[in-house]
């Protein structure tokens, strides 16, 4: 219909439905090939909006899809794109995408002036779903560099606006990384897998499948239970088993082989 009615605007904008749908049912591939046209489409025509509603998206896309080398680069550019134009949700995503990164490539301390960044947006949005994301991302740094009591006050902020708001935006992915810091306390940790594994088991938006998966492993690992292990492992490499991606193929061989070798 898009098409048909010769509008690059409702082109554009059909091309960033899609991708939000596919990346909803976790088909990333998919997603960053309509995200990819979207952005195109909409630069060859000027359409700044639009190019910041959705490049944000393609660059959350291609880092949880991985590799995440190379990606710095699209996050910087990404930014810049929506705050020339105060597109503040815009700006908030593709830091998102910007602490991934750096989270996921072992660079924790770098997270620290992104965060402060989404933060402020959020709170000038009123975005608390934002500010949750945003303090999940904060507590996992933290807990990276080793100020572990900071990070899990910072993740149980983040779970009780989560729910707050509602779990199902990213309380499997909050749940996965505050589990993750409570080192110390088996009993809080085993409750948070099973609360985490049961919204996943009911809700498979992409980025809480991928976090609450490989933090729920690390968990298994770190406790000694194999045999959650490799249920979590199983569970998800079949969330992604129709669209494989290189950064799920990639954890869920890590976790294969440390169970392996326990």
């Amino acid at each position: 219909f898009a098409e048909r009615s010769g509008s690059v605007d409702h082109i554009a904008r059909a091309l960033g439905g899609i991708g939000d749908a596919a990346y909803a049912a976790g088909t990333l591939h998919r997603a960053i090939w309509a995200f990819d046209r979207c952005v195109e489409l909409a630069e060859a025509h000027g359409r700044l909006a639009i190019i910041a509603a959705n490049r944000n998206m393609r660059a959350i896309a291609l880092v949880f899809a991985g590799p995440v080398v190379g990606l710095e680069a699209e996050a910087e550019a990404t930014i810049a794109a929506a705050r020339r134009i105060g597109h503040a949700r815009a700006e908030v995503i593709a830091c998102h995408a910007a602490m991934c990164i750096r989270i996921f490539s072992g660079r924790p301390a770098e997270v620290f002036s992104y965060f402060e960044r989404a933060q402020l947006l959020s709170e000038r949005l009123g975005a608390k779903r934002f500010i949750a994301e945003n303090l999940a991302f904060e507590g996992e740094a933290l807990r990276q560099i080793g100020k572990l009591a900071e990070g899990r006050a910072a993740l149980e902020s983040a779970l009780a606006l989560s729910r707050e708001t509602g779990l199902r935006y990213v309380g499997p992915l909050v749940i996965g990384y505050l589990a993750r810091a409570c080192t110390d306390n088996p009993a809080r940790r085993r409750a948070l897998i099973e609360e985490g594994t049961a919204l996943i088991a009911d809700d498979r938006l992409a980025h809480n499948v991928l976090f609450f998966g490989m933090n729920a492993i690390d968990c298994n690992l770190e406790d000694g239970d194999l045999d959650s292990a490799r249920r979590h492992t199983a569970a998800l490499a079949a969330c992604f088993h129709d669209d494989p991606l290189p950064f799920v193929d990639f954890l869920v061989a890590r976790a294969e082989a440390l169970i392996l070798h326990r």
